[in-house]
């Protein structure tokens, strides 16, 4: 027999195994404690002094054995079942249920034969085929509608900022032509201050007679 027992993070060191010829008893120290008590199945017996374990990965894999092997069979118990007599109610039940069964299926054919299928009126179908075909116009109508709405709104938006710039460049114009008017304004007085400055002054004496 064959027991396998996944244990995550254990290390071999903390596993403690101790088997009977009935049953398992497993337990792990350390961080993770794990606790197995566990008999063998439907009465099995294994030979515990040749008791065999192995880690592989995660899983500890625990062979014993097998000195018996009771049948899982359901005359292998030996005690006769006993027998139970039937239920005439019951079967009268059934017998009753079974009838009301069949009636409902003898009268399905004939509710069948009744049902009628209503026609395919063409002139039906060809309204239907207009409404979809004008609904699907609307919508695309609708939809070339949005798309100019949008367009517009953003022509709108570049010619607002378009001239927004053209504001915006003639007042720097317009400030740029105060600044030189004024710069040309300061250098008038002081061309003519330089200039009286550079005139030569008459040095000579008038002499007067009497």
């Amino acid at each position: 027999m064959i027991v396998r027992v996944t244990m995550h993070h254990v290390n071999p060191s903390q596993v403690s195994l101790t088997t009977t010829a009935k049953a398992i008893d497993l337990t792990t120290t350390g961080r993770r404690k794990f606790v197995l008590r566990r008999d063998f199945p439907r009465g099995i017996e294994c030979d515990d002094t040749q008791t065999s374990a192995k880690m592989e990965g995660n899983t500890l894999v625990v062979e014993l054995p097998i000195t018996n092997l009771p049948s899982v069979l359901p005359h292998a118990s030996g005690a006769p079942k006993r027998k139970e007599p039937p239920a005439a109610e019951k079967a009268g039940r059934k017998r009753k249920l079974a009838s009301e069964a069949e009636a409902p299926s003898a009268a399905r054919p004939e509710a069948r034969g009744k049902r009628k299928v209503p026609a395919a009126d063409e002139g039906s179908v060809l309204g239907l085929a207009e409404e979809a075909t004008a609904a699907e116009a609307q919508r695309r109508e609708q939809g070339l509608s949005k798309m100019r709405k949008v367009k517009d709104a953003d022509a709108e938006q570049t010619a607002k900022l378009a001239l927004r710039k053209q504001q915006k460049d003639a007042k720097k114009q317009q400030l740029l032509e105060a600044l030189r008017k004024h710069k040309k304004d300061t250098k008038k007085p002081k061309a003519a201050a330089g200039a009286k400055a550079a005139a030569p002054k008459d040095s000579s004496k008038k002499v007067s007679f009497a």
